[in-house]
Parts: C-alpha cells; structure tokens; sequence
C-alpha cells in the first residue's frame, strides 16, 4: 500500500494506522472537487478503514454541494474522524460537517497532537 499521495486539492499520508489529509493553502472546493478528493482517497485506502486525521486549515471555500457530498459518499472507509482547524470558515464548517453526519466519532481540534490522540484508540482497533 502506498503511504503517501496528493492531487491539487490535498494530500493523503498514512502513518501509525492514521490516514492523513491535508487540505493545501487556499483551497476552492466545489462538488466535483469533493467527488474528486473522495475517490482518491477510497482509491488510497483499498478497503481498509482508517481514522482521519483531515487538515482543513488550508480550505478556503466550500460549497453546500460539495459539504453534502462529504457528509454521506464522504463517509465511506472512516471509524473515526478529526478535523484541524484555526479559521473561522474551517470552524464553522466542521460544526456544520459534525451536525449532518454521525456514523462514527467526529471531533474538532485546533493542534494536531490533540487530533492524534483521540484517533490513536480507533487506529489500535483497525490493527488488530
């Protein structure tokens, strides 16, 4: 399996059983976008399920679209779900992504090494 791989949109890196994305600087993403980095990513995972570790300081915009393609095709493959986030629109965007979907545990996190931790038990899971 690969561990690493981008599009121009965000990068996929898996580490310690966490699947890694982070959104890059500046971001527009529109429901092709979203149809695009969802593919990439199932395609990246070949089946297996990982907690996410999903980078979204970088997202500038995202379309109500492309939100609701996120939350139900989006959900594929995922037992557990962090987002990092600093801006105002990434916040708000997360409360909104966490409200419409619910099929595992989803947390918003402002420092990566907080994110790690609450993902480490559901990586545990996956490896054993």
């Amino acid at each position: 399996m690969k561990k690493y791989e981008e599009n121009e949109f965000a990068s996929f890196r898996l580490e310690n059983g966490i699947l890694h994305i982070v959104y890059k600087e500046n971001v527009n993403l529109f429901l092709g976008d979203a149809m695009k980095v969802v593919a990439q990513r199932l395609t990246f995972q070949q089946g297996n399920v990982y907690p996410i570790l999903c980078n979204i300081r970088g997202l500038r915009e995202i379309s109500k679209e492309a939100r609701g393609y996120f939350a139900v095709e989006g959900t594929l493959l995922i037992n557990a779900l962090a987002f990092v986030s600093k801006t105002p629109l990434s916040t708000i965007f997360t409360k909104i992504y966490i409200n419409d979907i619910s099929p595992f545990r989803i947390k918003m996190f402002t420092d990566e090494t907080s994110a790690l931790e609450f993902l480490h038990p559901f990586a545990q899971a996956v490896s054993r």
